[in-house]
C-alpha cells in the first residue's frame, strides 16, 4: 500500500498538471487508466484482506454469544455439583455424628469404629471433591465474564 501511495501521488500531481496546461483528452485519460490498473491490482490484492478482516470482525462479535452459552453451561454444572455438594455434606455430618457416637460407647463401639473411620473419610474425600470442582468452574465462570465484559 505504502509504494502504491508513493507511486500514485506523483501521477495524481502529473495528470492535474496536464489538466491545468491543457494537455490533449487522450493523454489525460491515458494516464488516468494506468493509475487505474495500478488501483486495480491493489484492490486484487486487499478485497481478500478486507473480506478476512470483516470476517474476524463478525466473528469477534459473535463471540460473547457463544461465551455467554458456554457461561450458562457452567454454571448449570456448578448449581448440580453444590446440591451434591450439600447432600454429601450432610452426609459427612451424619458419618462424623456416629463416628463421635462409636467413640462414647467406649470399648463397645470399637467394632463398628474402624467401619465408621472409613465412611467418613469416603464421605470426606468426597465433599472435598466437589469442592474443589466448584472451585474450578467458579474460576471458568470469573473468566468467561472478564471476556464477554471485555
Amino acid at each position: 500500500v505504502a509504494k502504491y501511495v508513493e507511486s500514485a501521488l506523483p501521477q495524481l500531481d502529473t495528470i492535474e498538471t496536464m489538466l491545468a496546461n491543457n494537455v490533449p483528452l487522450e493523454e489525460i485519460r491515458t494516464a488516468v487508466d494506468n493509475l487505474r490498473k495500478e488501483t486495480d491490482s491493489l484492490n486484487t490484492i486487499l478485497d481478500p484482506v478486507m473480506l478476512c478482516i470483516e470476517e474476524t470482525i463478525e466473528t469477534m462479535y459473535g463471540y460473547p454469544d457463544q461465551l455467554t452459552s458456554i457461561l450458562a453451561g457452567i454454571i448449570k454444572q456448578r448449581t448440580v455439583l453444590q446440591g451434591q455438594l450439600g447432600y454429601a455434606e450432610n452426609r459427612e455430618k451424619a458419618a462424623k455424628k456416629k463416628y463421635y457416637m462409636l467413640i462414647a460407647l467406649g470399648p463397645f463401639g470399637l467394632a463398628g469404629l474402624a467401619a465408621a473411620t472409613a465412611a467418613y473419610l469416603s464421605i470426606k474425600k468426597e465433599v472435598n471433591g466437589y469442592k474443589s470442582e466448584i472451585s474450578a468452574l467458579n474460576s471458568q465462570i470469573d473468566s468467561l465474564n472478564i471476556m464477554i465484559t471485555a
